[in-house]
């Protein structure tokens, strides 16, 4: 096992893609907007639902661009030994490669502000989607912890 991540990080990555899985098969509309009201993104179910999985990781683990790899390598073996779930590590290894493309795709890699940063909007993000359009009253606080990040990842 790899000290960059651990037991418990397999186990995260398990539990979001079951979720996930979960999420994917509900009943509902075909496509969900990712966006925001003011500059919607429709995508499938499926992709909104693994977007939304691989952020919850992302901000789990952490930007340190070596834990995804280091995840995904023990979510490959884990899928090799446990062929009947199959699936659903499919699923995890789907949210690694989509967190680290995040990663990538932000210039965090090599550049520890812009970790600080990614981190920050993957934080405000996620209590955005998860919490902030069913209580309008806590989005003003994500919002103003979303400033106050961004100003100490800049110091």
């Amino acid at each position: 096992m790899s000290s960059v991540v651990s037991e418990e990080d397999l186990t995260v990555a398990w539990s979001y893609a079951a979720n996930c899985s979960l999420y994917e098969e509900d009943p509902g509309p075909p496509e969900l907007n990712i966006g925001s009201s003011l500059e919607p993104h429709w995508v499938s179910r499926v992709e909104a639902f693994r977007d939304l999985y691989a952020h919850l990781l992302l901000e789990q683990l952490g930007t340190a661009p070596e834990r995804i790899p280091a995840l995904a390598h023990l979510v490959h073996r884990a899928g090799k030994r446990n062929s009947s779930a199959g699936a659903v590590w499919g699923i995890a290894a789907d949210l690694c490669q989509r967190a680290r493309a995040i990663i990538d795709g932000a210039g965090a890699v090599h550049d520890a502000r812009a970790r600080r940063r990614l981190l920050a909007g993957t934080r405000h993000q996620n209590r955005t989607v998860v919490l902030g359009s069913w209580l309008p009253e806590y989005q003003e606080e994500v919002d103003n912890d979303l400033l106050q990040e961004l100003a100490a990842a800049d110091e």
